[in-house]
C-alpha cells in the first residue's frame, strides 16, 4: 500500500505528528535522529506504530533520511 507524503502546514519541534488512518500519532524525536518534517504520512488500515516504522524504512530506502 502506497504511502502518500503531504505537505505539512505546521513544523513540529518536540514531536512529529503522523496522520495515519483516522488517528494522529505523535512520535517523540530522538535528538540523534534526523527530522522528518515536513512529511506527514497517511496510510489506510494501519496501526500507528507499524505504519511509522514502515514510513521510516521507506525513507531510509529512498535515502531521504539516514538510519
Amino acid at each position: 500500500m502506497a504511502l502518500e507524503p503531504i505537505t505539512a502546514t505546521n513544523m513540529y519541534i518536540e514531536t512529529e505528528s503522523y496522520r495515519i488512518s483516522n488517528h494522529t500519532c505523535n512520535v517523540s524525536l530522538n535528538p540523534m535522529f534526523p527530522k522528518l518534517s515536513p512529511y506527514i504520512f497517511r496510510r489506510r488500515n494501519a496501526v500507528c506504530e507499524d505504519s511509522i516504522k514502515a514510513v521510516i524504512k521507506q525513507l531510509q530506502e529512498k535515502n531521504i533520511i539516514q538510519s
